[in-house]
């Protein structure tokens, strides 16, 4: 009977720490107006813009990005599908090369916005703050 309880137990806890897991991926699961997106060189002036589109992320691990911001006169755009994984304190977009598909820090995880932190691979961080639609 002893050796029941402990299986059960088990059991629940494992049910438990899944479910925690798949609410987690859940609460990105929807479409984010990107409210705000940074870039800061160190010695240099950073770049903010704001509202400067969406990104849709599925279920299935599939998403959308809809983005479009001007900097200098220059307009950058991207709109593409990606595959998306989300695991504690990170999410991380896979597609075509963009300023977006790489994995992001989550420095903060609500259920209606979210802040993320990155780098380009050199001495640039980028932050990306989104508001859930």
């Amino acid at each position: 009977m002893k050796k029941m309880n402990v299986v059960r137990s088990w059991a629940v806890a494992l049910l438990a720490v899944v479910g925690l897991v798949a609410c987690t991926a859940d609460n990105l699961v929807g479409t984010w107006e990107v409210t705000a997106y940074e870039m800061n060189h160190p010695g240099q002036q950073g770049v903010r813009v704001e509202h400067i589109g969406t990104i849709t992320f599925h279920k299935d691990q599939n998403g959308e990005k809809e983005i479009q911001y001007s900097v200098l006169e220059r307009t950058f755009a991207d709109s593409a599908s990606f595959t998306w994984t989300k695991q504690e304190g990170y999410v991380t977009l896979l597609g075509p090369d963009s300023e977006f598909t790489k994995t992001w820090i989550v420095v903060e995880d609500k259920r209606n916005s979210q802040i993320w932190r990155s780098t380009d691979g050199s001495n640039t961080v980028q932050l990306l703050e989104l508001k859930k639609k």
